[in-house]
């Protein structure tokens, strides 16, 4: 689904119908996607114009919320940055907010080794971005 999605944004090429279809195969097999495919997914439909459906959002959310930290399906490590990038598009591009989400995402950097300096960046942008468009419903995170 990420390879037909991006080869239709490399086409410039967006059918709305088309997009809800393979937004909706997304939510129904979530569990097959690792954080980098979730993201990918969000920002190409973000790059076409294409706000994520509220179904998918939800799903990834859930996703995450549900003990997506730490290791995905296949037992294999999940990367921090991946998670703070996830969040990141799903803050900014899809401009969607679920506290556990994210309360989720941070905790899960508790225990992390080190974070690049990249995703050091995007995780202050992350911060910067719940504080200024959420405000109220923000809490710090620890941060």
């Amino acid at each position: 689904v990420v390879r037909l999605l991006k080869a239709f944004a490399g086409a410039k090429y967006v059918h709305v119908d088309l997009f809800k279809a393979l937004a909706g195969l997304v939510v129904q097999r979530v569990g097959d996607y690792g954080p980098e495919d979730l993201t990918q997914v969000i920002r190409v439909m973000a790059f076409c114009s294409f706000k994520p459906p509220q179904n998918l959002l939800d799903a990834v959310c859930k996703r995450v919320r549900g003990g997506f930290v730490g290791r995905d399906r296949k037992r294999r490590r999940v990367a921090e940055a991946d998670l703070v990038r996830l969040g990141l598009s799903i803050a900014i591009v899809a401009d969607h907010y679920d506290e556990e989400f994210f309360r989720t995402i941070f905790s899960g950097l508790d225990n992390c080794g080190e974070l690049g300096a990249e995703s050091l960046q995007e995780l202050w942008l992350l911060h910067l971005t719940l504080k200024t468009d959420h405000g109220g419903a923000h809490p710090p995170f620890g941060m």
